[in-house]
């Protein structure tokens, strides 16, 4: 399949945008082109997104990104992400945590992170950077097919949540329909006019509370007054001399740099890529980083992450993979539904003219998040609560103040101490499924972000011995990994769960390269 892809691969020589919308990718390469940096152009997307697809990331949503600072040679990472509400205690939550409705949503973090991010690393203002967004809100876009279906494939929700069928779905969606959502431009004028207390104390700050009392919610102004975001440093591995860097808990990321460092100790640039030795030990690593996390992670400050993600340890349990069968439920319990994972987030990444660079994902978690838009605001909230635990022991466990578990993560990758590509994926737990895939195709394989996305991608539920496979995956790969035990599904054309973005440098010809995954209606474009 290599040299053979459904989208063309982009290269450019100054600078290159790849999101999951068209329209998006404009914005940011407009962004570019008037003098913004990466972070701009990466806000004015992530707001972007929010007007174009709200059923995967809203300003009640969450947000975790990346950033490489070109002239310092430095990545940080950004932890957006809320915490559980005041109120939010076990005893009030009861024996069970609501897919839908207030008490579903944990603390937006998104806005606080954008202009966080802004701040720090961006050289325009909020207001130039959100125009883009306030724009699409105020003037309308017309819905894909994609978009308008699964908007009629949600009709239920609308029913239960009227205002928020109003803020989100035109009254006849179809493909072609017009979607205006001048609430949501209010809002984002406001952020663009006063900045995060226009958002965090301000008219949307009030009006939720109000829902939320209204609604046997436990939010408080005091809550969302006292949000911060979180800057810290990216955790890291080696990958065959390549250094990958990801997210911190509460993100999952590490679980990649887990599944790297234990198929490191395979020659897989030796196997098939697409055969079902490479896909059985990379299925095997995925089983025991999970069974790992679901014992061990969470917001709480004794995770033992210096050990989860050391070569020794990757050791120990990569003897646990049998080459000849595939290994039983490593499992502890599930954190959410996996059939629902994959269309609730969005991925982009931006590196620009100076080298600066930005792999960014936000989320309201499930599609469409809680279901519920704040009247009057138009923004749709999350429902993360639902990644918590009401099991008390567990470091997952739901409290005040405490973060949910993150599946978001982006990935860099560093060639002697610089940048040299950068990626996501949406999809839930089959994020760093996919990330890892990619990464391996393009390390161990040398195969561009186009060839690397598009090849056929295979997916691990955390709940059994279930390995879903595309259907592009040849034929005899899917036999061979029957007979090693997977309980083997072959999915729909192009239904990976995942709609990557990789930007990579070619240091060869000093040129960058984007790739865009054809599961969405996305695009990669440079100049």
């Amino acid at each position: 399949m290599a040299n053979q892809t459904r989208t063309p691969l982009r290269v450019a020589r100054s600078a290159m945008v790849a999101t999951g919308n068209a329209i998006a990718t404009m914005v940011g390469v407009e962004i570019l082109r008037a003098g913004g940096h990466a972070i701009d152009a990466a806000v004015a997307i992530g707001a972007a997104m929010v007007v174009l697809e709200p059923e995967r990331s809203h300003l009640g949503g969450d947000v975790f990104l990346q950033y490489w600072d070109a002239g310092a040679r430095r990545a940080h990472a950004l932890n957006g992400s809320g915490a559980a509400p005041s109120g939010a205690t076990r005893e009030a939550m009861g024996d069970i945590i609501p897919m839908r409705g207030i008490r579903a949503s944990a603390i937006p973090g998104v806005v606080d992170g954008w202009l966080t991010a802004q701040d720090n690393w961006g050289v325009m203002t909020a207001s130039e950077a959100l125009e883009p967004a306030i724009a699409l809100a105020e003037d309308g876009y017309a819905l894909g097919a994609r978009q308008a279906a699964l908007m009629q494939e949600y009709s239920g929700l609308w029913d239960i949540f009227p205002e928020t069928a109003a803020a989100l779905v035109p009254q006849n969606p179809r493909r072609g329909a017009t979607l205006y959502q001048p609430l949501l431009a209010a809002t984002l004028r406001d952020i663009a006019q006063g900045g995060r207390a226009a958002f965090y104390q301000g008219d949307f700050a009030k009006k939720l509370v109000a829902y939320s009392d209204a609604n046997a919610g436990f939010f408080t102004l005091a809550d969302l007054k006292n949000h911060r975001c979180e800057i810290a440093d990216p955790i890291w591995t080696t990958y065959r001399g390549v250094t990958v860097t990801e997210q911190p808990p509460v993100s999952q990321g590490h679980l990649l740099l887990q599944m790297l460092n234990m198929i490191e100790g395979f020659d897989m640039a030796a196997l098939d890529p697409e055969g079902a030795e490479a896909v059985h030990r990379m299925a095997e690593a995925k089983k025991l980083a999970f069974a790992d996390r679901l014992a061990y992670m969470g917001d709480v400050p004794d995770t033992p992450l210096e050990t989860l993600i050391s070569k020794a340890y990757a050791e120990r349990r990569r003897d646990r993979i049998n080459p000849k069968a595939a290994a039983a439920r490593f499992t502890a319990g599930r954190l959410g539904d996996p059939a629902n994972y994959g269309t609730d987030t969005t991925s982009f990444c931006v590196i620009d003219e100076h080298g600066n660079a930005v792999t960014m994902i936000q989320s309201i978690f499930h599609p469409y998040g809680s279901g519920v838009v704040i009247p009057g605001t138009g923004v749709l909230m999350n429902n993360r609560m639902t990644g918590f635990s009401l099991e008390p022991s567990h470091p997952n466990a739901l409290a005040p103040g405490k973060r949910p578990m993150h599946t978001l993560n982006t990935y860099m990758l560093l060639k002697d101490n610089d940048l040299w590509g950068i990626g996501g994926t949406p999809g839930g737990d089959f994020q760093v499924q996919t990330n890892l895939q990619v990464i391996s195709q393009i390390i161990d394989h040398g195969r561009d972000p186009q060839e690397a996305i598009e090849s056929p991608k295979w997916r691990v539920a955390d709940d059994g011995p279930g390995l879903t496979v595309e259907p592009s995956l040849p034929l005899d790969a899917c036999y061979s990994l029957r007979k090693l035990g997977h309980d083997l599904t072959v999915g729909a054309p192009w239904s990976g769960s995942c709609a990557s973005q990789v930007i990579l440098k070619d240091l060869e010809n000093d040129v960058l390269l984007g790739g865009s995954d054809p599961r969405v209606e996305g695009l990669a474009l440079g100049y």
